[in-house]
């Protein structure tokens, strides 16, 4: 699996953004990638700031040449709860034996163990959610002519 654009990058990673159906009809075993539920896209790959409301974009492999399709917009990423540590100081002779070896560190030569608080922090899971396009078009298809307005109703 090839992993999505580096810290700080602009462009996105195209090659994981697919809809499922299409993943599935070409059979080319990149459905990993991709969890198609309705008109949501979830994809693997960080979301950063800045990505919301860009393309899902797609090879279209059943396309001579480099075809691209859009498949969707990306809205968000799905969030990982996770709980703040904080770092108590070792004392001399404490049983460490059960604590997690990535959970002692050193901070200015003393050794601390970190614990977990009752706070919690919001971290990117590596899952992008999306809709898919037809979320976008099907109502313009549906109302061509766009929304319905009374008089006097200022228009959405």
């Amino acid at each position: 699996m090839q992993s999505g654009p580096s810290k700080g990058s602009t462009e996105p990673d195209l090659s994981l953004a697919c809809a499922w159906s299409e993943v599935r009809a070409w059979g080319s075993g990149h459905d990993e990638f991709f969890v198609h539920t309705g008109s949501v896209l979830f994809l693997d790959g960080h979301n950063n700031p800045g990505f919301s409301r860009g393309p899902i974009v797609f090879r279209a492999f059943d396309q001579p040449g480099y075809v691209m399709r859009v498949a969707g917009v990306v809205s968000g990423y799905a969030p990982d709860l996770q709980f703040v540590l904080e770092p108590k100081k070792i004392m001399p002779g404490e049983d460490l034996h059960k604590v997690e070896p990535w959970r002692i560190v050193k901070i200015k030569g003393e050794k601390f163990k970190l614990e977990d608080t009752t706070q919690m922090v919001d971290t990117n899971s590596g899952i992008v959610r999306g809709y898919a396009m037809e979320s976008a078009i099907n109502p313009i298809k549906n109302r061509p002519r766009g929304p319905v307005v009374t008089e006097g109703q200022p228009p959405l």
